[in-house]
């Protein structure tokens, strides 16, 4: 991995609480919310410890600590390679054909025919609500 001042470091990441460089190949914890998970914070802990220490300013409800391994030397380096060249593979990159001209005539007809309006029953809605997370709901 490149630090700020263009030279290589002999670790992977530093931890997210103590700053303490955790090594290629070495095991280290992520927080078990998803938000902590992101690409934007990515927290990473060198002892479960850290990750302890991370949690009242987190004030999350139900968190844990998962064990992960760090990359090795190559793979970070396969990694960081990737994300310069955009990364999006090939394999998985999505092409969408544009529409043939008499297609796209008979699509416009048919989007115009189409109401816009959408009719929400509010107490279906409410009911999604409160199977899907638990949570209630008010007028």
């Amino acid at each position: 991995m490149k630090s700020m001042d263009g030279n290589t470091d002999n670790f992977w990441k530093k931890c997210s609480t103590c700053k303490k460089p955790i090594a290629f190949g070495q095991k280290y914890y992520i927080c078990s919310v998803s938000t902590c998970q992101g690409l934007r914070t990515g927290y990473s802990f060198c002892s479960v410890t850290c990750f302890e220490s991370h949690l009242p300013g987190a004030r999350h409800r139900d968190a844990g600590a998962i064990e992960k391994k760090a990359p090795t030397q190559a793979e970070a380096q396969a990694m960081a390679a990737s994300e310069a060249g955009g990364g999006v593979s090939p394999e998985r990159r999505r092409i969408i054909p544009a529409q043939s001209s008499s297609s796209s005539g008979i699509a416009s007809t048919l989007a115009s025919s189409i109401p816009h309006d959408i009719l929400i029953v509010a107490s279906k809605l409410k009911d999604y609500i409160r199977a899907r997370s638990e949570m209630n709901t008010s007028a």
